[in-house]
């Protein structure tokens, strides 16, 4: 078959049918709501790592109602060979380390940047051709600002909080995308406050498994961003978060000293990056297992001087 890189498109034309894999976080939804306000016909599936093979088997269902696929704020790492060699043209906006590897293969179409989030180079690369798109420079700020973990606008944060709690995540995206000042309702400072109030407890009553170069195991399936933002302020070094519900672990680094990407590879797990990676786990016991791996890993990896 006649690969992606062979196929001549105009990604300016408004009437490109598209399909569109995006994460399931504020960045992707922003990046799926300038495709959906720039082309005439895009569908959107929120993608997973851990499940590759729905979206190969979503790609060859569509293939022939569609002209171009785009991975926005996420990239395939582990069924490359069949996307760079699909039928119709693929293009990619993601700024994550695992997203590298597309930028060796040297198609314009891969934009793999880590100065920017997907949503923003998304917007970047389309506000070219749509004036019009300008309205969701705001948003796209704030989500670029949490998600690249910048947090210099004390804004993004409960941008991002208020993402997750809103009935309709497009309709809030849209609303705050509206024109004028970016102002929160009554009720979004209730849900604000409550949210606050009910992390506090919830922090409070998690129980937490001290690590060898000041790390941390933690137990939980909520308040994941506000674990990340506590850590940073207790000055931790690294962490690993175990999520009963979703039997995974997600390790992450505080502290340029450890690099995930080089802990994990110990233990045969290679879609991680320098400050982040997942691990799959089944329950407590081999997460607790996994977590002295990885403290055994990281006190053999950090220099004794450290």
């Amino acid at each position: 078959c006649t690969t992606n890189k062979e196929v001549k498109m105009d990604l300016k034309d408004r009437n490109l049918r598209i399909l569109n894999f995006t994460s399931w976080s504020v960045n992707g939804a922003i990046s799926s709501v300038i495709l959906k306000a720039y082309y005439k016909n895009c569908k959107t599936y929120f993608m997973s790592y851990r499940r590759p093979d729905e979206m190969t088997k979503t790609m060859i269902e569509e293939s022939d109602k569609i002209d171009v696929v785009i991975f926005t704020n996420i990239a395939p790492t582990q069924s490359r060979d069949f996307v760079k060699n699909f039928k119709k043209p693929v293009v990619i906006f993601d700024h994550h380390e695992n997203a590298n590897w597309w930028k060796t293969l040297g198609n314009k179409d891969y934009h793999v940047n880590q100065d920017y989030s997907g949503a923003m180079m998304v917007y970047m690369y389309y506000k070219r051709f749509m004036a019009d798109l300008e309205r969701y420079y705001d948003v796209t700020l704030l989500a670029d600002d949490f998600e690249l973990w910048k947090l210099k606008d004390l804004r993004s944060f409960h941008f991002n909080t208020l993402f997750w709690k809103s009935e309709n995540p497009y309709t809030f995206i849209k609303r705050w995308s509206a024109g004028g000042k970016l102002a929160l309702t009554q009720s979004e400072k209730d849900i604000l406050t409550e949210h606050v109030r009910d992390w506090k407890l919830y922090y409070e009553s998690l129980a937490q498994l001290r690590l060898g170069y000041n790390g941390r195991m933690i137990t939980a399936n909520e308040y994941q961003a506000e674990i990340s933002k506590q850590m940073d302020l207790e000055g931790v070094n690294y962490f690993l978060l175990y999520h009963p519900k979703s039997n995974y672990i997600t390790l992450r680094s505080c502290t340029a000293v450890i690099d995930c990407k080089e802990i994990l590879e110990k233990m045969n797990v290679f879609t991680a990056q320098s400050n982040v990676g997942v691990i799959p786990c089944k329950n407590l016991d081999e997460a607790k297992t996994i977590c002295a791996q990885v403290e055994k890993n990281v006190l053999a990896h950090v220099p004794k001087e450290a």
